[in-house]
Order: C-alpha cells, then sequence, then structure tokens
C-alpha cells in the first residue's frame, strides 16, 4: 500500500477545521505544529491511492486564502505501520466515519491517485528540457542503428530511453481538464521531440545507405489493424501507469514502441531517398499518435479524472470534445484506407 503525507499549513484559528475535514473523510491520525507568524502545521498520513476527496475539500475551502499551503509528499516507510483500516465486529461506526471510508475506498477515482498529483508529474514530464531532448536525440540515434542493423534487442534499447510517455500522456490530461496551458507545454514538447527524433534520423539517411526491404523497417512502412491495436493499448497503458503511482518508467517502451520506430524509419527513408517508403511510415506515426491520445482521453474520463470547480466543467468537456472527434476521426479515416488497401 503505497502512502502520501499531507501537510496542512493555515492560520491558527482555522486549524480545528483542518482537523474536522480530516476526520469527515476517514483520515488517520494527525499532529500538529505551529510554524510561526500565527500558523499552524497540520500533518496526515493519507493512502497514495484515494485521496482526492480529502485534498478537494481542503482545497475548496482554502485556495485562494492568504497564508494556506497544502503539500503532499510520498513516504517511503513509516513505524509502526500502517494498516488497512477494519471495523471490528460490534463497534459499529459513525455516519461521518463511514462517508469519510466511502470516499477513501469506493470513491470515484479511489484506485488511482490524485488530479493533483498526475498535473505535477505530468507537467514536470511535458517540459522541453535539454535534457528531455539529448535523450530524445541519443534514442533516435540507437533506433537508427538498430533499423539499419536489424537488430531488434538494439531498437528495444532505443525505445527505454526515449522519453516520450510523459508529453504524449500530458496532452491527453490537457483535453481531459481543458487546461490550455499544460496541452501548450505538452504540444510543444511532443512537436519538438518528434522533430528532433525525425532530423537525427533523416540525417542518418542522408549519410548511409538505407535497405527499405530490410526487416525491421519494411514492417514500419505501412499500418494495419495491428499497429492500431498496439497504440490504442499503449495509450491506456501509459495512463493507468500514471494514475497508479507508477510513474514514467518502463511502461514508457509502449508509447515509445508506437512513436520512435516508425518516425525513425520515416527519417532514414526519406534521407535516403525512399520517399513512398518513408510517407507510407509518417503515415504509421500518424495513426500511432492518434490512437495513443484517443486512449488516453477515454482512460482518464474511465478514472474519473475531472477539473475540480463546475465553471472548469464545461470548458474541460468541449476540450475533450474537440480533442475526442479530432483523433477518433483520424484514426476512423485511417482504418478506412486499411480496410480498402486490405481489398475488403
Amino acid at each position: 500500500m503505497s502512502l502520501r503525507l499531507l501537510k496542512v499549513v493555515v492560520d491558527d484559528d482555522e486549524a480545528d477545521n483542518v482537523a474536522r475535514i480530516l476526520e469527515e473523510h476517514g483520515a488517520p491520525p494527525h499532529w500538529r505544529s505551529p510554524s510561526g507568524d500565527s500558523r499552524t502545521t497540520i500533518d496526515a498520513i493519507l493512502p497514495g491511492a484515494g485521496n482526492e476527496p480529502v485534498l478537494e475539500a481542503l482545497e475548496k475551502e482554502y485556495s485562494g486564502r492568504e497564508g494556506f499551503r497544502l503539500v503532499l509528499l510520498p513516504v517511503q516507510a513509516t513505524i509502526p505501520r500502517i494498516q488497512e483500516k477494519e471495523t471490528k465486529e460490534g463497534e459499529g461506526s459513525s455516519k461521518d466515519e463511514e462517508a469519510g471510508e466511502l470516499d477513501r475506498k469506493g470513491g470515484k477515482g479511489s484506485q488511482r491517485i490524485s488530479r493533483e498529483e498526475l498535473y505535477t508529474e505530468l507537467s514536470w514530464a511535458a517540459r522541453t528540457t535539454p535534457y528531455y531532448l539529448v535523450m530524445v536525440g541519443l534514442s533516435a540515434v540507437v533506433a537508427s542503428a538498430g533499423l539499419l542493423m536489424g537488430d531488434t534487442a538494439v531498437i528495444i534499447g532505443a525505445m527505454v530511453i526515449a522519453p516520450l510517455l510523459g508529453p504524449n500522456m500530458a496532452l491527453g490530461l490537457s483535453a481531459t481538464l481543458g487546461d490550455t496551458e499544460l496541452g501548450k507545454a505538452a504540444f510543444g514538447a511532443s512537436a519538438v521531440g518528434a522533430g528532433v527524433a525525425f532530423g537525427v534520423s533523416l540525417l542518418v539517411g542522408l549519410l548511409l545507405t538505407v535497405d527499405p526491404e530490410g526487416a525491421e523497417i519494411a514492417m514500419r512502412t505501412s499500418v494495419g489493424f495491428g499497429h492500431v491495436a498496439l497504440a490504442l493499448a499503449a495509450g491506456a497503458a501509459g495512463v493507468l501507469s500514471i494514475t497508479g503511482g507508477m510513474g514514467v518508467g518502463l511502461v514508457g517502451v509502449m508509447v515509445a514502441v508506437a512513436l520512435l520506430p516508425p518516425l525513425v524509419a520515416a527519417g532514414l527513408l526519406i534521407g535516403d531517398g525512399w520517399w513512398s517508403y518513408g510517407f507510407g511510415a509518417l503515415l504509421l506515426v500518424v495513426a500511432n499518435v492518434s490512437c495513443v491520445n484517443l486512449a488516453a482521453i477515454a482512460t482518464f474520463l474511465a478514472q474519473g479524472v475531472r477539473p475540480l470547480s463546475w465553471w472548469e466543467e464545461g470548458r474541460a468537456r468541449r476540450a475533450t470534445a474537440f480533442a475526442a472527434v479530432l483523433w477518433a476521426g483520424l484514426v476512423v479515416a485511417l482504418l478506412a484506407v486499411i480496410w480498402m488497401d486490405w481489398g475488403f
């Protein structure tokens, strides 16, 4: 069971109200300490998943008030150990405690980390930093070598180091929440990363001879139903890995499988003058990007990820509808192309 340490800083006269909110949401025992300047810090240990109701309650009550600060930190270990809360036979519980337990264990999104944790992690992962660009460039070099040599192990190595999960998942989250700033950052990181990978592989294609019939390259020059299924699964798995608190680790390989090799193959082929094959690989890239983002949006919605306030809901619904129609339209168009290409 993953745990989080909640730290809330409020004015001294609000400490009792914060304690009441924690108790109403079934939070474990909490601790108070003076922070100076007539402020109090209240600490509580919460489960890593399902803590969104108490965070929302605190945000709605105190957001915008001067001096308020809420911090959520991961807990590596605690002694004595935190056990799952169990109601012993005959003890019963109050209605408020029962409501808190329902919020904590059975509420919507109870199996995922909070919206704010999602936002923080993905907003950092969607930044276009020198580290991100260097890692994308290096992964493109490794992928180019693997495709040219026909070495599957080398291609897998390239996908392991490619930091492509964060920006694509952030793009899906921005559409789900209607967050324009996050969407711009995620789109920029995705576009720049794709440009770097394509540019590196294009340069390699200009310098070296590329065989379009090589096994690893040829399988990435056309779109099939299997590619669509792979990309949809990659998008859903990416979201589940992040909402489950696993971060942007090895599950990111699935997204890289869908995006990096066909993009690099397109650069290699176009660089060496194989335009028709290269455009086929680019079509596969478009199909994979559309499927990954469509699956990400659907999975975020299924996980109950929503904005906090009612006035953000309308904007989020419009953004989600626009993005879903865009990605779904591209997927349907590509499926039609596949259908006709197969001669059905």
